[in-house]
């Protein structure tokens, strides 16, 4: 025990990795791997790294702005001593992550407005998979599934209206007054619409901007089609007997 000599440890400063080359890697970053050679730094390069670096150290967030990193980055390069790693050099540089939270907060800040219209200017349909007033596709009333139907004529399309406005219900004036609820074809569930309709007093409301001889139009073609079909059930199934296939 007394020919025991104590043992003096040095200790050694932290580098940063370098390869056989002799050249560090200025941006390294601990949390990747698969390094590969330190690749020598261009111009366009390092112009680049100083331009994230202000951008990153602009920020508050601790994961955008990396200021170990920027903290290893010198004010002047060494063409000598100084390179990268690909892997770092792609994360250091790439600030698509940065822009995407910059856009979600710039988005959740600013107000939504309500678009009627596209860029080319016609007119935005609502969707045809839900209903104006529940907000669902599907809906059972006493067992039986109420479908969807589109609105297409002027008495209920009016009724909507009216009724949203005594109710002040801004979120259906917002797609009724901004355009026509038939341009639209908003679909709602008939159910919904006398629910919504109902003890509503009626009055007269000014004349939509949807033109009146077109919707004369449509509702003389929807009785002529069904009459037609009336017509043919008639002659070919229940007078002859004929079994019609869903082909035919």
């Amino acid at each position: 025990m007394a020919s025991e000599k104590p043992v003096n440890l040095k200790k050694h400063k932290k580098r940063r990795p370098s390869d056989s080359s002799g050249r560090v890697c200025i941006i390294h970053n601990s949390n990747l791997s698969n390094y590969g050679d330190v690749k020598p730094l261009t111009e366009i390069g390092w112009k680049k790294i100083c331009d994230i670096k202000c951008i990153r150290l602009q920020s508050d967030n601790p994961k955008i702005k990396l200021s170990n990193i920027c903290e290893q980055i010198s004010e002047a390069p060494n063409d000598f001593c100084h390179g990268y790693h690909r892997p770092c050099y792609q994360t250091f540089t790439s600030l698509r992550q940065t822009e995407k939270r910059k856009a979600n907060e710039q988005e959740e800040h600013s107000p939504r407005k309500k678009r009627t219209l596209n860029s080319q200017g016609t007119t935005l349909l609502l969707p045809s998979d839900q209903c104006l007033f529940c907000k669902k596709k599907n809906k059972y009333v006493k067992r039986k599934q109420d479908y969807l139907v589109k609105c297409v004529t002027e008495t209920a399309k009016m009724s909507i209206l009216n009724a949203a406005q005594q109710k002040s219900d801004s979120r259906v004036l917002g797609i009724a007054e901004t355009a026509c609820l038939i341009a639209r074809e908003a679909h709602y569930h008939e159910s919904c619409r006398c629910d919504y309709t109902r003890n509503v007093a009626h009055t007269t409301l000014p004349t939509s901007t949807c033109n009146i001889e077109t919707q004369s139009k449509m509702e003389e073609a929807h009785s002529q089609a069904f009459h037609y079909i009336c017509d043919y059930v008639q002659k070919h199934i229940i007078d002859n007997a004929k079994v019609l296939l869903k082909t035919d």
